[in-house]
């Protein structure tokens, strides 16, 4: 219970100069204030428990559960199909946003796949 109370307190701590940055944008990196959205601030947020579950999530590893790894496919990528997803669900721009995107967020995954590729199937 020490860590919760510990943690409790560091949260106080962060929730204040969580506020301050959003009031005055300090660092920089909000091209403005946001005091609305200081305001809006909870004095529970986050949650204590939210904060547990991400610090231990329960996963297939943490459950003991065995996984059936013969579902496991590498397949082809579908370049077309992600840039048509992006397009729809982010807020990429234009055509020429999404390739940016793409070759700065996604082309090293890619590349990591295809290496996968080499290296299971040789």
């Amino acid at each position: 219970m020490d860590d919760d109370r510990d943690l409790r307190a560091f949260l106080h701590s962060w929730r204040n100069d969580l506020r301050s940055e959003l009031l005055s944008d300090a660092h920089h990196h909000l091209h403005m204030d946001q005091a609305a959205f200081a305001r809006r601030v909870s004095p529970y947020f986050p949650s204590v428990k939210m904060l547990h579950l991400y610090m231990s999530p329960v996963n297939s590893a943490t459950t003991g559960v065995a996984l059936d790894r013969s579902l496991w496919v590498l397949r082809n990528i579908n370049t077309r199909k992600i840039i048509q997803l992006c397009g729809l669900f982010f807020t990429w721009g234009t055509f020429e946003g999404i390739c940016k995107k793409f070759v700065d967020v996604l082309w090293a995954g890619a590349i990591f796949r295809q290496l996968l590729q080499v290296r299971f199937t040789s």
